[in-house]
């Protein structure tokens, strides 16, 4: 539970008041969601009366809480007009009706302003909005409790639980001598006092009064709203400063790559024009939209062997944060075991092609994997991470490579120049096991067709593609039309999770004379299926896709804003 109030009051009230529908009272109701009593009983369903003397508030009530009834007067023992001194912005929840405590404001140097507000009875009030029952009644009116609580016909309605603020304004000590007597005349026993607030229910329901007669504790399992949305500022700040140094690091590893390679090609011509070398000049670099090699590009001369017993390192937190997992657990494989466990079969790991290789939490497995994969090739979209890998895994073997997959994508390769799509630099044919692990499940429909194209071409006779893919059954989304057959979650960045339609995806194996081997169905539904998938002539071919029964849940959790959340919600790598 995320408690809002000031002092978790509606941590307290939410053990007695556990249903979804219900009715409030609140009187000096304040913001909307600061320090709010009702925002958590709101954000459950419920609906109240909000009273409100201060234009400011009672605006955000009103935009905020469209389904309340939200009423901007102050309420005392007589209707009329009345003078209230208005506390400064830091100390808006002193503004007071009560002369006595102004004056003492002020002395304390506080700056108020006073302004002429209408006053009501609350039974008048209640008489016409035709209120006759609430759940819970709460009072918060800086040291005017007393002519409030006593313009109440508490035959005339019936309040289960009544909260009132029970200390002298701004102060821990207790002033409640001169109202309780109203309460307690009317049937109610005080249940708890919180060091701030007194709550009352009636002296016969003794469920209420046991429920309410501890204070918010640990026990409740509640944190409060101020702390949960600071972290969460903070997390999205954080998000946003990750990616930037990132693509500020990728950038400069590329100009230094670049001054590098420049010279190298001045110490080759030097040495042509000296006389003192055969060497010609490196051959131009390819013009803009030209295919990709057919074949693993050879290794890089730079690279050189790691020290004898040096540790495979571990991707820095700030590139395992914007791929998933973080725990350097997930990156690790200390027994050796096979990278997919019993599913594929040791022979798959001839030539391993990793589409969405990120940071390399596969690779690494791989090269702690007993054996290591004859050849393999890991492909990416976001450079920095790629170059990370190139400098820090690939010299461990000499057949692992790293490649940057140049695609635009709006938060881990963003660039208008770039294409949607490119083949992959691998021959017919060449590929035995094929990995695209939370990479379908961010490829848009304008790309997934090459792609499928893609992995039938690189996939040999006897390989195995293990995808993972976000489904959804086209009889739930009676909207769509024919031709559409994918869902998106983010109208920043689309990319950031792309569902498709169950037959679709079924027919487009078929159209490019593949078949699923394995169909394992997702352990929350809704989520990512996996998905064993070879061509139809495999004596594996052959599986359906079952329903997906799994039980619902929430897989990821958060706070982030939707502008922040870009690119892949989670990668491979």
């Amino acid at each position: 539970m995320i408690s809002y109030a000031q002092n978790g009051e509606d941590v307290v009230l939410a053990r007695l008041f556990t249903g979804d529908d219900g009715f409030w009272i609140d009187v000096g109701a304040g913001h909307p969601v600061h320090d709010s009593v009702t925002q958590h009983f709101s954000e459950r369903g419920w609906r109240g009366l909000n009273v409100e003397p201060l234009a400011e508030w009672h605006e955000l009530l009103v935009e905020q809480r469209p389904d309340d009834i939200n009423e901007r007067v102050a309420l005392s023992d007589r209707a009329g007009t009345a003078v209230l001194h208005v506390g400064p912005p830091e100390n808006r929840g002193g503004s007071t009706l009560e002369d006595d405590v102004a004056a003492r404001y002020r002395r304390e140097g506080q700056v108020l302003t006073s302004e002429e507000v209408p006053v009501e009875r609350l039974d008048a009030l209640l008489a016409e909005h035709g209120i006759a029952r609430a759940d819970f009644l709460k009072v918060d009116v800086e040291g005017h409790e007393r002519a409030v609580l006593s313009a109440v016909d508490w035959d005339a309605v019936d309040i289960r639980v009544v909260v009132v603020e029970a200390t002298e304004p701004n102060s821990p000590t207790p002033d409640h001598d001169s109202w309780e007597p109203i309460l307690l005349e009317a049937g109610y026993a005080c249940a708890l006092f919180d060091g701030l607030n007194r709550f009352y229910a009636r002296a016969d329901d003794d469920e209420a009064l046991a429920a309410l007669s501890v204070p918010a504790n640990v026990f409740d399992g509640a944190e409060p709203h101020r702390w949960v949305s600071t972290v969460a500022a903070a997390e999205g700040e954080r998000r946003v400063l990750l990616r930037a140094r990132l693509e500020a690091e990728a950038e400069l590893d590329g100009i230094l790559l670049h001054l590098r390679n420049l010279a190298d090609e001045a110490a080759a011509l030097g040495a042509v024009a000296e006389g003192t070398s055969d060497a010609a000049p490196a051959p131009p670099a390819p013009s803009a939209g030209a295919a990709p090699p057919t074949t693993v590009p050879p290794r890089r001369a730079e690279h050189t062997a790691p020290v004898e017993g040096e540790p495979l390192p571990v991707p820095p937190i700030e590139m395992r944060t914007l791929v998933g997992p973080t725990d350097v657990e997930a990156f690790d494989n200390p027994d050796g075991a096979l990278l997919l466990g019993d599913d594929v079969p040791v022979e798959a790991y001839r030539f391993v092609l990793d589409w969405g290789s990120g940071c390399g939490r596969n690779a690494r497995k791989l090269l702690q994997q007993t054996p290591r994969p004859g050849r393999y090739l890991g492909l990416d979209l976001h450079l920095g991470m790629v170059e990370w890998c190139q400098r820090r895994l690939e010299p461990f073997d000499e057949h692992f490579r790293f490649e940057h997959h140049d695609v635009h994508n709006p938060g881990f390769n963003p660039g208008a120049d770039k294409p949607p799509h490119l083949p992959f630099p691998v021959a017919d044919g060449d590929v035995t096991l094929f990995l695209a692990l939370s990479v379908f499940t961010h490829v848009l429909p304008s790309s997934v067709d090459h792609y499928l194209d893609e992995m039938a071409r690189v996939l040999a006779d006897d390989g195995i593609a293990w995808t993972t893919w976000f489904l959804f059954d086209r009889v739930g989304f009676p909207m769509l039309q024919e031709d559409q057959h994918a869902l998106f979650v983010n109208e920043h960045d689309p990319t950031n999770a792309v569902i498709y339609e169950r037959s679709w995806f079924l027919d487009a194996l078929e159209r490019r004379g593949l078949a699923l081997a394995t169909a394992r169905a997702p352990e929350v539904r809704g989520f990512q299926w996996q998905m064993g998938i070879v061509h139809d002539h495999d004596p594996r071919a052959g599986a359906t896709l079952p329903d997906d029964d799994a039980p619902t849940g929430v897989v990821r959790a958060g706070h982030v804003p939707d502008a922040h959340r870009v690119g892949r919600a989670s990668s491979g790598g």
